[in-house]
């Protein structure tokens, strides 16, 4: 056995005085996240730890006389578990002939798949129904497991390994009722160390323990292998008046995983003030009692559950230039920097509100002040002044005089 950059990890004796060009095929049998390697030689089958090398198993009934032929794992009669797959003769050798399957005693083995199509087999190159992909993803690049069996397209384990990363909570504003509820909203980090994607990741907030009350939900759509993901999930404050809360993590039925011990994490009851003892969470006593306008600040300002220009009634203020063609021209939303308020109006802006009506660089002779700088035509120091019809004679240069419109 050689690791990935060329180290030999282990080796052992082996009988094959027929061909010495026998092969070996790689599976999970234990679902640990190490696979065991499956070998067959003259006399016997050998399971060893894929990790140490180790023997796990051996069974000397077996006899060949060896060409290139190696053992396989698949599920022959779909009952979610895996087999052994063998074929023997008695060549060289006495015991079993033909094909020989072996299944687990105790009925312990993981699932396998149901196909093993050809002696390059990988787990791309044909679909469990037995059909060839039009298309087949190049093994190497993803899952890197030439000759492994799987229970469905995955890595050297075959699993996902999903795990909370991280959570972190804030207020998020009141209510959208605006009754004075703080909505706490709690952040979890879903990592997947795993080799297999996860999909429909179901995120559960429980009050006392695992088997506690849920408080909030959340779905999230795929973890990547060796990826993460995130969902926010909000609870009214009077759903979480005390106590931690457990956040547990458990992957869609059609992802399996190898590691549940590290599904869930405790977060720490969360602190909403109420210090003028009114009854109403501090963080919403400004909108409750005032009503606030919703404004460009970052902030829910009228505790509907949306801020700034994604709530239907954010005020837009006005542009700082408002004479001439450019009067009535508001701020557009891409200009509202949350936290940092207002931009101010440029260029592009007063040029798209006026229909390419604003120049700031210089009026124009049409009664209109173009540069909206509060004066028209002549009395605009800008004004474009152009030369008059006849330039013959003593006439050239002589200009146009400026008239008011």
């Amino acid at each position: 056995m050689y690791d990935n950059n060329g180290t030999r990890l282990w080796g052992t004796n082996t009988q094959d005085a027929s061909s010495r060009d026998t092969g070996s095929s790689v599976f999970d049998f234990d679902g640990d996240g190490a696979a065991e390697v499956v070998y067959a030689d003259e006399q016997n089958l050998h399971i060893y730890d894929g990790k140490t090398g180790a023997e796990r198993a051996t069974i000397s009934d077996h006899g060949s006389g060896t060409i290139v032929e190696y053992p396989i794992v698949v599920d022959i009669d779909h009952d979610g578990e895996s087999e052994i797959v063998l074929a023997s003769n008695n060549y060289a050798f006495a015991g079993w002939t033909g094909i020989t399957v072996l299944g687990s005693e105790s009925r312990s083995w993981t699932p396998a798949r149901p196909v093993w199509n050809q002696y390059a087999y990988s787990i791309s190159n044909v679909n469990d129904d037995g059909s060839i992909p039009q298309n087949q993803a190049p093994n190497w690049t993803r899952w890197n497991n030439f000759r492994a069996g799987a229970p469905i397209e995955g890595l050297a384990n075959w699993l996902s390994d999903v795990y909370v990363a991280g959570t972190s909570y804030c207020e998020a504003g009141c209510s959208a009722d605006t009754d004075g509820t703080a909505q706490i909203a709690v952040t979890v980090v879903v990592s997947n160390r795993g080799k297999l994607d996860a999909s429909d990741v179901d995120v559960s907030l429980m009050l006392g323990g695992v088997e506690g009350t849920e408080i909030g939900h959340g779905v999230i759509d795929s973890v990547p292998s060796g990826g993460q993901a995130y969902v926010t999930i909000t609870v009214p404050h009077t759903s979480w008046t005390a106590g931690d809360a457990t956040v547990v993590v458990t992957p869609g039925a059609n992802t399996p995983e190898c590691d549940t011990s590290n599904n869930t994490a405790v977060i720490e009851h969360p602190i909403v003030l109420d210090f003028d003892d009114d009854g109403i969470d501090d963080v919403c006593d400004a909108c409750v009692a005032m009503g606030q306008p919703e404004v460009c600040d970052g902030v829910d300002n009228d505790c509907d559950g949306a801020t700034d220009a994604a709530d239907a009634d954010f005020i837009r203020p006005p542009c700082e230039l408002q004479e001439g063609v450019c009067e009535g021209t508001t701020k557009p939303d891409d200009l509202c920097m949350g936290e940092g308020g207002w931009a101010p109006c440029d260029d592009a802006v007063y040029a798209s509100a006026t229909e390419g009506a604003y120049d700031p660089e210089l009026d124009a002779c049409d009664g209109v002040d173009n540069d909206c700088d509060g004066t028209t035509d002549a009395a605009d120091a800008s004004l474009d002044v152009v030369l008059c019809e006849n330039q013959a004679g003593c006439a050239p240069g002589r200009r146009r005089r400026r008239r008011s419109a």
